[in-house]
């Protein structure tokens, strides 16, 4: 009877450990792919002002918490892409692109007093593609996350302003 006992025992304990190793598995394999889930800051609310529908608004406004009342305004002046030749082949044929990506932000109190006043940038290199689509598509990416990147960085300084 306590042999059979262990033996089950055993066997649960084997199956726990698999299932963990494969939970495990399973979860390191969506982190490395980039998911994450949605990241909201839970004391800040601001008004956005200026090109509210870029995509900088857009994404910042995903990242406010709308159930509490807003107490900044954020003013996106701007939305600046950039794209240079970043390296030449031996034929003198562009080869590769620097990507830069900016945009100046402003963010008032409640009472319009001047908190920021930050141009926000983010860059990058990408080799030039065989295909002009594969390239146009890797290019879209590409500033999709440079404005990850500055969204990124602005909340980041939001909470910053947030705290004192």
């Amino acid at each position: 009877m306590v042999d059979r006992e262990v033996k089950i025992a055993r066997k649960n304990l084997k199956m726990i450990k698999s299932k963990l190793l494969i939970s495990l598995l399973f979860i390191s394999i969506i982190g490395g792919c980039g998911f994450h889930t949605p990241y909201k800051n839970k004391s800040i609310n601001a008004t956005i002002t200026g090109q509210t529908q870029s995509i900088l608004a857009k994404k910042i406004t995903q990242r406010l918490n709308r159930d509490i009342p807003a107490t900044l305004t954020v003013e996106i002046i701007s939305e600046t892409k950039r794209q240079d030749a970043g390296s030449y082949n031996s034929n003198g044929t562009e080869s590769g692109y620097n990507l830069t990506y900016s945009a100046p932000i402003k963010v008032y109190d409640k009472d319009q007093k001047l908190l920021l006043d930050k141009s926000f940038s983010a860059n990058t290199y990408l080799r030039k593609l065989t295909s002009s689509q594969a390239d146009r598509i890797q290019i879209e990416e590409a500033y999709e996350k440079l404005s990850d990147s500055i969204v990124r960085k602005f909340i980041r300084q939001l909470n910053r302003l947030n705290e004192s």
